[in-house]
């Protein structure tokens, strides 16, 4: 019999997908996925293909549905219930937490004797309310094994639960599969027609803010600091705003895309989904990407920008070890009013790309074959 997991995550989410592909396929693991928002239907074809059982609340509960605390326990052990019956389940894995899903994961592993999982992503660590946080403590003391994708959150992680959960918490990330997609973008297209695909003139410097359309990219601050340069210099610019997900205030949105529209610059607004391939040559695109993103693990637009060879500057107000640990040339910046002086660095070739040494040990630690392994491990 195959061995059997329980994955609670995000059934509409790339990462998802991505996941059960390189990871639970190729092991030979069946899966089942509880989607902790629901399910729109997205990457039906592949979760068929795969064999993977989506899971369907069906559970209507009327008479507690107006009393939110009773309501979400009743759900838990309604849920918890009906999946025990599609088991037995040799793993249980959350990913992206909170009180609720690590719950129901607790129940269902408690069930088999299952080894519990449990995934940071990120902003459910760094975002999560103080209430949050603290009803997620019972359920990481009991878990088998905790990942997060930066180094940082695991002393966050001892400050908030103690050394206890921190001993079991290893730092893991999720291969990069944009990084062949880059390779090849490089082996076929030279800088000029990668840009020529987004209408962008060979000559000009291209300037990606953020990767999302979200407020959280803060991309109206950093083009209000880009206005401080001077009209000659605009000139010289085409900006890239990434507005293809993550559409969580319209209102800023519009108001980014406004003022990047008045600058005397190309402004080009991608709002179609980028597959990987045009994923990877946006990122060849690319010479200059600004990370302004307000809080971070360790973000594939960061890491696909580095290796597709464009300058790199994060806010300073975040936090990559891994990038001290390879010795990688990334620049930060203190405040916004800091990005002019780089965008100067950048057009004058004192600010130069990762050399090709830093790329390969980049993508040596960012391909899903050398991952894959380690993940498998937490559910041993």
């Amino acid at each position: 019999m195959a061995e059997r997991i329980l994955l609670i995550a995000d059934a509409d989410s790339f990462w998802t997908r991505r996941y059960i592909e390189n990871v639970l396929a190729p092991a030979g693991w069946a899966t089942v996925l509880f989607p902790i928002y629901g399910w729109s239907g997205s990457h039906a074809d592949f979760f068929a293909k795969q064999g993977v059982t989506v899971y369907q609340d069906r559970h209507t509960l009327p008479v507690i549905r107006h009393i939110p605390r009773v309501r979400m326990w009743v759900r838990i052990a309604a849920n918890a219930a009906s999946l025990k019956a599609l088991g037995p389940f040799h793993a249980v894995h959350c990913h992206y937490l909170s009180t609720r899903d690590l719950a129901l994961g607790h129940r269902v592993a408690r069930r088999f004797s299952a080894p519990l999982v449990a995934t940071f992503w990120g902003s459910d660590l760094l975002r999560a309310t103080a209430g949050e946080l603290r009803g997620m403590r019972p359920f990481l003391t009991r878990c088998k094994a905790i990942s997060v994708f930066n180094p940082d959150h695991v002393n966050r992680l001892r400050t908030l639960y103690g050394d206890e959960v921190a001993a079991k918490t290893r730092v893991l990330d999720f291969g990069e599969v944009v990084f062949p997609c880059i390779d090849q973008v490089h082996a076929t297209m030279d800088s000029a027609a990668v840009k020529s695909s987004f209408g962008i003139p060979a000559d000009r410097l291209t300037v990606c803010i953020g990767s999302s359309a979200s407020e959280a990219q803060q991309q109206l601050p950093a083009l209000e600091a880009l206005m401080q340069l001077d009209e000659a210099t605009l000139s010289r610019l085409a900006i890239v705003l990434q507005h293809t997900y993550c559409h969580d205030d319209p209102a800023n949105e519009q108001q980014v895309q406004t003022l990047a529209a008045s600058l005397p610059c190309q402004t080009v607004v991608l709002t179609e989904f980028l597959n990987d391939m045009e994923s990877a040559r946006l990122r060849c695109a690319c010479d200059v990407y600004l990370h302004t993103i307000r809080t971070d693990a360790f973000s594939s637009s960061l890491k696909e920008s580095l290796y597709a060879g464009a300058r790199v500057a994060y806010g300073g107000w975040l936090s990559y070890p891994t990038l001290s640990e390879l010795q990688l040339d990334v620049r930060r910046f203190a405040a916004f009013d800091q990005l002019p002086g780089l965008i100067h660095a950048a057009l004058d070739g004192s600010w130069q790309p990762l050399t090709e040494d830093e790329r390969r040990r980049l993508g040596g630690i960012c391909k899903w074959d050398s991952l894959a392994s380690q993940w498998l491990e937490m559910y041993r």
